[in-house]
């Protein structure tokens, strides 16, 4: 299936951080469910990876 892409350890750890990242997002937001509110700029924001940062 994979045999298309070059897979280094460098590669397969990247994706696996990705896969544990959103496993432990979901894990997360079924334990406590995001309470949306506005940030700096007037949008309703909930709890994502990018907002993390």
């Amino acid at each position: 299936m994979f045999t298309w892409m070059y897979w280094t350890p460098e590669v397969a750890i990247f994706f696996a951080c990705i896969v544990v990242m959103l496993g432990g997002m979901t894990v997360w937001e079924l334990r406590s469910p995001t309470h949306e509110r506005k940030g700096f700029l007037p949008i309703a924001m909930g709890r994502s990876l990018c907002t993390s940062f």
